[in-house]
């Protein structure tokens, strides 16, 4: 495992269309599974997906549409063998 530098970010936050941008920086792994996991203020998952990605750099939009009940969401981030977790408010 290399030395971790990543930088993190879920934006906007909080969201009122239910789009999140997720960005993650300065990835040293040469390729990377990363998975999304979002959970709902009662702990029930309302998303998960996987990604493959390779370089220092991953960005997407989580369609977070299914989220429509205003809360506190963790989203909970995996890089390899690293996890992340973040809260993402939903007006």
């Amino acid at each position: 495992m290399n030395t971790t530098s990543e930088l993190l970010s879920i934006w906007p936050n909080p969201i009122s269309d239910g789009r999140a941008q997720l960005r993650v920086e300065g990835l040293l792994d040469e390729d990377q599974q990363i998975t999304v996991d979002v959970y709902d203020p009662l702990g029930r998952r309302v998303f998960a997906e996987r990604f493959a990605n390779s370089g220092s750099l991953f960005n997407t939009v989580l369609d977070l549409s299914t989220a429509q009940s205003a809360g506190i969401y963790l989203v909970n981030i995996s890089v390899n063998d690293r996890t992340y977790t973040r809260r993402l408010v939903v007006n």
